[in-house]
């Protein structure tokens, strides 16, 4: 790794430990403060909708502005104190809008990183993978320290020293784009992507808002259960390292398909064992879909920060309405029934990518 790109792969990892520190307990937290299933649903909810918000308005700025690596600081900062605001939540109600708070912070900054390593290195896997190699090790030091309040403070604490990294980042040439503060053109653009990455996701963020809740039932402590997540996230380091090599369209297609795979096996797991093992077929579901839509979205726009934004704002709708279906899905069935919902949606997602990419290219024929 030569050297100048040091610091951007350190923020990477940083920043990526300090989100999933933060993130990886609040539905325990959450229920803790005496929150309902939906009432977790929204807290998760909200979180998801700062987020958008915050990834399409900032994304957008990064391109007309050419200031990336402003707004990756500005993000960070905000993101870095507010976790704070999380640590001393004393109630769903405070903990709801702490976490809107952050989502605000940590939804400002990826796109205009993500843009600026692309412009430096023109490998999408492999920085992504260097958050994933993050994400496993944030939920590895949440396992360890246990205690939600401690593991909110550590958090915050990572993404300020990322943001301390950031400024070692040497400044590159940038061209400002003009873009539309509803930008038509490069949504159309990008819809199959878009629209895969939302139904997918949606699924999965019903699981996931209340998969520690399932976990701890199951008997898992906080240590396996942060051991379990960071599983996870080193067999997505592990695929999205190689995956540069390959086209974006078929990596899409078999994310959405090993999602559907996962989902089912999680339906049909019992214990901790199945579990963890279930880690390799969700990290490689993750990579492919993440890193395909990825390239797919980078290789498609000059407004790179803009479309790689409104990638992460599809993530995050999927964050908003994925949480409210399973704090009432699991409310209303239980939480294996939420991994049926998810793996339907997986298969639903297939047919509608490949149709919305026929339809994008007979129109510009």
């Amino acid at each position: 790794m030569q050297f100048a790109r040091g610091p951007t792969y350190a923020v990477q990892i940083a920043s990526h430990l300090g989100l999933s520190a933060v993130g990886l307990f609040v539905p325990l937290h959450a229920k803790t403060l005496g929150a309902s299933d939906v009432e977790v649903g929204f807290i998760v909810a909200a979180y998801g909708a700062a987020v958008f918000f915050a990834g399409w308005l900032s994304g957008r700025a990064a391109d007309r502005l050419g200031a990336k690596r402003l707004v990756l600081r500005a993000g960070l900062l905000v993101a870095g104190l507010t976790s704070l605001l999380v640590a001393v939540a004393t109630d769903p109600v405070s903990l709801g809008l702490a976490r809107v708070a952050f989502g605000i912070g940590s939804g400002a900054f990826p796109a205009a990183l993500i843009a600026y390593a692309y412009d430096q290195t023109r490998r999408p896997g492999r920085f992504a993978a260097w958050g994933s190699l993050g994400f496993a090790l944030g939920n590895v030091v949440a396992g360890l320290l246990g205690d939600p309040r401690e593991v909110f403070v550590a958090g915050g604490a990572l993404l300020l020293a990322a943001l301390a990294v950031s400024f070692l980042l040497p400044p590159r040439p940038e061209v400002r784009v003009q873009v539309p503060l509803f930008p038509r053109e490069v949504i159309a653009r990008n819809l199959p992507a878009y629209t895969a990455m939302t139904i997918r996701h949606t699924g999965a963020a019903a699981v996931w808002a209340v998969f520690p809740i399932h976990l701890a039932l199951l008997g898992a402590t906080h240590l396996e259960i942060g051991l379990l997540y960071a599983a996870n996230g080193i067999f997505q380091f592990t695929f999205m390292h190689v995956s540069d090599r390959f086209a974006s369209v078929p990596m899409v297609v078999g994310g959405l398909a090993t999602s559907a795979l996962t989902f089912l096996l999680l339906a049909a797991a019992a214990d901790l064992p199945a579990l963890f093992a279930i880690q390799v077929v969700l990290g490689l579901s993750w990579a492919l879909l993440y890193v395909g839509t990825l390239k797919y979205v980078m290789e498609r726009n000059v407004e790179r920060a803009t479309s790689t934004g409104l990638l992460q704002s599809a993530q995050s709708m999927s964050n908003v309405l994925g949480p409210l279906m399973g704090g009432v899905v699991a409310q209303a069935a239980g939480y294996t029934a939420t991994m049926w919902v998810a793996l339907a949606m997986s298969l639903v997602a297939i047919p509608i990518f490949v149709w919305e990419r026929r339809v994008l290219a007979r129109a510009n024929q």
